[in-house]
């Protein structure tokens, strides 16, 4: 079941991780839309303890680890691929932007600035 506390929390992870990682400003209807796809996602990847420490979230900060989880949670929604490592060669970061490029568009997803 999901609380408005929870979905709150949820979609405030997921407005700051697009802001300051993506660079994308998402209404609140984007964000907690995508945060339900990113939950789901995070769920069937067995992290449901990531899912709790988002939800009880009210800041939208989260550690290391479980950013890390809701990051590669939100790239694979938004480009079927996980987060890139900071190694990935330039060839696949290219794709991986590209791909991220596409699905903003898609989504309706304006850049912040």
């Amino acid at each position: 079941m999901t609380t408005s506390a929870s979905l709150s929390g949820g979609r405030a992870v997921v407005e700051q991780l697009m802001r300051t990682k993506l660079f994308r400003q998402l209404t609140e209807a984007q964000a907690a839309s995508l945060w339900v796809e990113c939950k789901q996602a995070l769920q069937d990847s067995d992290l449901q303890e990531t899912v709790d420490e988002c939800e009880e979230s009210r800041t939208g900060g989260l550690d290391t680890l479980p950013r890390g989880d809701v990051l590669d949670a939100l790239a694979r929604i938004l480009t079927g691929t996980t987060w890139p490592l900071n190694m990935t060669p330039d060839a696949e970061m290219a794709v991986f932007i590209e791909k991220l490029g596409q699905s903003f568009k898609a989504r309706d997803y304006v850049r912040a600035d």
